[in-house]
């Protein structure tokens, strides 16, 4: 074995250079050392392997076609709006129109319109109403509220949840959210009322469906109220 340094000739086993003092190196080390390096190199190509992989599914991730907004939840009541056809309900006699579900089926009960979803469907115990109520000089806004109330006080369970009173086309309204157990199926319903008070009539509109529907098809009754006018 030679010194790397000087060039003399050192005997195996030795630690240092008998000529210049240099420490001697042994032949088993050099492979040792490139052993230690690939291990390094092979250590960090695989994090950075894994590195990469992680970018590249974010990257997908970040790129991929967003949901459409008719799919997204919307966090200011908690209704969650899916894709469906409205069509428009024009009301002549009693001068009002609004959109509506294009395959709800709708039957006239007295002074009442009631839609309801197709039968055999989910949306077949989801119903939204229309009822209209000649106006007095004995009657109000607030007493039509009340009344409205006083039934739901007859139901077991029954929860108010809300009432407000507002506008809606213009014109004075009371808004109602309310719970309560419907005894023949022992179900827990909800319904939200809105109550509107035009020229000699009182304008209902309900929407009524099971608990576990309510909120899932509420954008329907959203949508409902939203698009209500009077025709003059």
């Amino acid at each position: 074995m030679t010194c790397k340094k000087c060039g003399a000739s050192i005997k195996t086993g030795t630690k240092f250079c008998t000529s210049c003092g240099a420490p001697a190196s042994s032949g088993t080390e050099q492979p040792v050392q490139k052993d230690r390096d690939l291990r390094r190199w092979l250590s960090w190509g695989l994090v950075s392997i894994g590195m990469l992989g992680l970018l590249i599914i974010i990257y997908v991730n970040t790129k991929s076609t967003p949901l459409p907004s008719s799919e997204r939840l919307q966090p200011s009541d908690g209704a969650v709006v899916i894709s469906s056809e409205f069509s428009k309900y024009t009301n002549t006699k009693y001068n009002f129109k609004a959109l509506l579900p294009s395959t709800w089926e709708s039957e006239v009960k007295g002074n009442a319109i009631v839609f309801s979803g197709a039968k055999n469907t989910e949306q077949s115990s989801t119903t939204i109403n229309f009822q209209v109520i000649r106006r007095t000089s004995k009657t109000s806004l607030e007493g039509q509220a009340k009344k409205i109330k006083d039934q739901w006080e007859n139901m077991k369970n029954f929860k108010l949840l809300s009432q407000k009173i507002g506008k809606l086309a213009g014109k004075p309204a009371i808004h109602m959210l309310g719970s309560f157990t419907v005894a023949s199926v022992s179900k827990i319903y909800s319904q939200e009322q809105v109550i509107i008070e035009h020229t000699n009539y009182y304008y209902y509109i309900a929407y009524t469906a099971p608990e576990s529907l309510f909120n899932k098809y509420r954008y329907i009754m959203k949508k409902t109220v939203e698009s209500f006018r009077f025709l003059k």
